[in-house]
Order: structure tokens, then sequence, then C-alpha cells
């Protein structure tokens, strides 16, 4: 991953992941999703990655299992400038 710098330490973990936010952007009736995670060691310095899910997501497939999933299998997204807007409360 390429995670940055951000100026906030504020998570929660998730199946053992510290997840800094989570932004659903309307698309195509489902959403584009996006995460900002790390593992717990890095996130308490303030490091996160920025991941966009693969492929959009709808309402019914929705859950804790399928933000895991964002992190582990989504493209990191983190130095895209529009990426970095979606997530204000990092930067």
């Amino acid at each position: 991953m390429n995670s940055l710098k951000t100026k906030s330490k504020n998570y929660s973990l998730v199946n053992g992941k510290a997840i800094a936010g989570l932004v659903l952007v309307p698309k195509d009736g489902h959403f584009q999703a996006y995460v900002a995670w790390e593992w717990e060691h890095v996130a308490k310095e303030k490091i996160f990655a920025i991941i966009e899910a693969p492929h959009l997501i709808g309402n019914a497939t929705f859950s804790n299992e399928t933000i895991n999933w964002i992190a582990d299998y989504g493209n990191d997204v983190s130095h895209s400038k529009y990426a970095q807007k979606l997530f204000p409360q990092l930067f």
C-alpha cells in the first residue's frame, strides 16, 4: 500500500484493521466505496491508505465483511487528489 501521513489517528477496528473512514459515492444505482485503513500499529502513527472497491457495491451486500474485502482486494488510490478530498477529516 502507498499509505500517507495524515493529521488524524481516529479509527475503529474492523476485523483487525484500523478503519479511519468509509465513503460511499452514488454511481449507476449502486455505490463506489472507498476505505481509509491501515494496520493498528501503523494507524497509531496517523498513517492510512485509501482503497477503492474494485467494483460497485449494492446496499444489499454492504456489511463489515464488505469493508474488510475492499481493504484486502481494492485498488490503492491513496495518492489520488480526488480520493484525498473524500476524506477531509484525514487531511
